[in-house]
């Protein structure tokens, strides 16, 4: 009876013992399995700097190009409002031409031709198109790359590569920069054409009362 039990306790160690060994063998295969972990390399103030001057530039041309679309969408708007006033007056004047004073008469037709006047205005200039540059050009940007770094299929030296990429990267920002001044302009030009439409459609009515007026005192 000890004797088996003697057995059966190094039975049950020589287990224990090989399953330990399994496992400190499978941990350190893993180990040498896994890929050296690469150091992060710093960033050069160089790079810190262009990437400040990236995200600070991305910004300002998002926010100019949702002013120059929101600016837009409120010409087109004053735009639709202009020709559907001044058809309406068109319509009620040629219906009730008969019915009405030549005074009143003289009165729409200025009011109606006044806001179709600047309606045109507004949809052939204060809506015009306008050249606000393009996005990155790929084959400017490998040439540039290419003049500093070499051929793009042979090897380059890490800080060669490290300059081109960063010429690269000052070609951009100086794209970029034209097209956010194209977009100021853009956005400049547009609020005066929209301010100077919601000014003179302001005064088309006094200018049709002030006719009306002239036409009462001539007949």
């Amino acid at each position: 009876m000890k004797m088996r039990e003697r057995e059966s306790c190094g039975a049950l160690h020589r287990d224990c013992t090989m399953n330990t060994m399994m496992h400190l063998l499978s941990d350190l295969l893993r180990t040498f399995a896994k890929p050296p972990e690469m150091p992060e390399a710093a960033m050069s103030e160089h790079e810190k700097f262009l990437a400040y001057a990236e995200e600070e530039s991305r910004k300002t041309l998002d926010d100019l190009r949702a002013a120059f679309n929101a600016h837009f969408e409120r010409a087109l708007k004053v735009l639709t409002l202009l020709t559907g006033g001044a058809g309406a007056v068109a319509a009620y004047t040629v219906n009730h031409w008969t019915n009405i004073e030549q005074p009143a008469q003289w009165a729409l037709l200025v009011l109606a031709l006044g806001w179709s006047g600047i309606a045109a205005y507004l949809a052939t200039w204060g809506m015009r198109s306008r050249r606000l540059g393009s996005g990155p050009v790929l084959t400017a940007m490998t040439k540039i790359y290419a003049e500093r770094a070499g051929s793009m299929e042979q090897p380059q030296r890490a800080d060669e590569a490290a300059h081109a990429l960063r010429m690269v990267r000052r070609a951009e920002l100086n794209r970029r920069h034209l097209q956010t001044e194209a977009y100021a302009r853009a956005v400049s030009e547009q609020t005066t054409d929209l301010r100077r439409a919601v000014v003179l459609s302001a005064l088309s009515p006094a200018l049709a009362i002030s006719v009306w007026a002239v036409a009462m005192r001539m007949a």
